[in-house]
């Protein structure tokens, strides 16, 4: 009895500490998460204790999970949903509640995930919603973290994040690695973004200038886990020296395997992290080389920065630059890590364009993409294939118009240094007219009204022609050339 008086004396000392008043004014009132793993109960079921401070107004509402990425009715996953402070009633939204409370009160909310589907994933949909597994979990903060809606408006806030797992299980997410009493000051922007994980995965920390990676891996692959953070390593650091930005004193890169057929793989990029999947019978080859250059880039290159309204509604209009630009520098380093060769560049340049010309959904408007990107995979790729097309278009008329003294790098690095937090058509076409005339707009009322885009035929330098093969473009190497001035060839793409 002493003893359990004592922990209880603890935790209501801790509890007290955590919620003192901020020593800073601008910094808005604490919350806490407590989260608790079981793993023996069937299914697997996290258990979430949420403490905050009620306003002063003694109401407010809470959402829970609902759409992430095209996976809805999240809140499905959440069951068990109380609370100890304040009264919580139900509204017309079925993931949407009420709450009311003393002015200022402390509050507690307490609630269980549960995974949406039985047993391991095998499908991608799968792997945007909470995996909770007995041997792992991990989940986007997104699809599982409840909040009261007045902190969606504060800029920076105390956070308290305690972690009750397994014994043997290592933790991570996107501020640290195997700390389970963590305390940040972030906002909810960052913690919705943000990677969860816990369980049996093999954690390696990789140093570097700036800071540290991490790695966390589950699964048997057929590769070693040592290739694949030696792969890591050099995207990563190939695009941090194309930015010239190396102040990361933390990033974690995690893989999971969904099944064991090589046929689809997919990532996100998060807030200091990226997670990433594919079948376990996948090498370390064209795809996954992809997936991490293309997943890493998104570093600088994110929807937040080009909209005018970051939210899940509006990002879709951007995504023939945040995804289709993404792909393009994805393959650029690639080559100039000397991961893939000139002609494998090329060979994935042409089934780009091949893909595209050949798309059931080639005359998609920005609206068809807009409603259709997360119900319909033609649809989805347009923009990937569209922008990847585009960047090349542009990197070979800024080349042409320059003199070759400038290319899409110096427009792409214009975009993403500029200090404006959020970019308009209107004025990335600003920018965009310092280098290129004229301008950008004539491209992007083709993607708006589903007009094809048409490569560039010297798009790939001077190395290389354009042929027409069944009415498509295609690139070839000119080989006697290739042979003369090969260095000549790859300096094209890199100056």
């Amino acid at each position: 009895m002493l003893r359990l008086l004592q922990l209880i004396c603890i935790t209501l000392l801790s509890i007290t500490n955590t919620f003192a008043a901020p020593n800073h004014p601008t910094i808005g009132k604490p919350i806490q998460y407590d989260f608790t793993y079981d793993n023996h109960s069937n299914p697997p079921t996290l258990k979430v204790s949420l403490i905050f401070h009620g306003n002063t107004e003694g109401k407010t509402t809470i959402e829970l999970p609902d759409n992430v990425a095209g996976i809805t009715e999240l809140y499905k996953n959440i069951s068990h949903l109380t609370t100890t402070g304040a009264t919580l009633d139900k509204t017309d939204k079925p993931n949407v509640y009420s709450l009311s409370y003393k002015p200022n009160d402390l509050i507690t909310i307490t609630y269980d995930v549960t995974q949406g589907w039985e047993g391991p994933p095998v499908k991608a949909t799968q792997f945007r919603a909470p995996i909770l597994q007995n041997e792992y979990f991990q989940f986007k903060g997104r699809s599982v973290l409840i909040y009261p809606k007045y902190y969606a408006n504060e800029k920076q806030f105390p956070v308290t994040l305690k972690w009750h797992l397994p014994p043997s299980w290592v933790i991570a997410n996107s501020y640290d690695t195997k700390q389970t009493h963590q305390q940040l000051v972030t906002n909810m922007i960052y913690l919705s973004e943000s990677l969860f994980l816990g369980g049996d995965y093999r954690l390696t920390q990789i140093p570097v200038e700036g800071g540290t990676i991490w790695t966390s891996i589950r699964g048997s692959w057929h590769f070693t886990d040592k290739d694949f953070n030696q792969t890591v390593k050099k995207i990563i650091l190939t695009e941090r020296n194309f930015w010239n930005d190396h102040y990361f004193p933390y990033y974690l890169v995690n893989l999971i395997p969904i099944g064991t057929v090589c046929k689809s793989q997919g990532g996100t990029g998060l807030n200091q992290s990226f997670t990433a999947f594919m079948g376990s019978d996948c090498v370390i080859g064209h795809g996954t080389l992809w997936l991490i250059a293309h997943e890493y880039f998104h570093t600088w290159n994110k929807p937040s920065r080009f909209m005018l309204k970051p939210d899940e509604k509006q990002d879709r209009y951007y995504a023939w630059f945040t995804e289709g630009f993404t792909n393009y520098y994805a393959g650029l380093f690639l080559l100039k890590s000397d991961l893939i060769s000139f002609e494998e560049y090329i060979n994935n340049y042409n089934r780009i364009i091949k893909a595209y010309y050949t798309s059931p959904a080639i005359d998609s408007t920005i609206t068809d993409v807009q409603k259709k990107f997360w119900k319909n995979h033609d649809v989805q790729l347009i923009p990937y294939e569209q922008g990847e097309i585009i960047a090349h278009n542009w990197n070979a008329i800024i080349k042409q118009q320059s003199g070759n003294k400038k290319s899409l790098d110096n427009l792409m690095k214009a975009l993403i240094n500029t200090k404006t937090p959020k970019l308009s058509l209107q004025q990335m076409n600003q920018i965009a007219e310092k280098f290129m005339k004229p301008g950008i707009m004539a491209d992007v009322d083709k993607i708006n009204q589903g007009q094809r885009i048409e490569p560039n035929s010297n798009s790939l330098g001077p190395c290389v022609n354009q042929t027409m093969q069944d009415n498509i473009p295609q690139f070839t190497l000119n080989k006697p050339m290739w042979d003369k001035q090969r260095k000549q060839c790859l300096a094209w793409f890199f100056s």
